[in-house]
């Protein structure tokens, strides 16, 4: 592996890091609780872990996150950052989704949105109840 702009990659210092604990792949995804897979991965910056895993490598590294972290800037490549824009009403609860391109700007109603009623299809709970005496 080589070091990107001259700092070393989350995935070298993991690996690194793993080597001075003298551990394996198999022993470091066992003491942090994760699959051998998303190891390889990591250590080959294919992947970038999340917080939880992070924290999970540290503990059984027996190092701080921050020494963890303490890394190149991460490879745009690794790890998306495309998030659904979605509508907000004042407040920021969710009212909708806009329609796709083209279409008239207008909102579709959000199917999840206001539905505590338990009226919806599929409910059926009073039937149900009258059903069962």
């Amino acid at each position: 592996m080589s070091k990107k702009n001259g700092k070393e990659t989350l995935g070298q210092r993991l690996q690194r890091l793993r080597q001075a604990a003298n551990l394996t792949q198999g022993q470091l995804a066992e003491r942090s609780c994760q699959s051998f897979g998303n190891l390889k991965n990591w250590e080959r910056d294919y992947r970038t872990p999340g917080l939880w895993a992070a924290l999970k490598l540290a503990k059984a590294l027996g190092v701080g996150l921050e020494e963890l972290a303490e890394c190149a800037e991460p490879d745009p490549k690794a790890a998306s950052t495309k998030r659904n824009k979605r509508t907000r009403q004042e407040g920021g609860r969710m009212v909708g989704r806009p329609k796709a391109s083209g279409a008239s700007g207008k909102l579709e109603p959000n199917p999840v949105a206001g539905s505590g009623t338990g009226g919806g299809k599929g409910s059926g709970g009073a039937a149900r109840k009258q059903g069962q005496k």
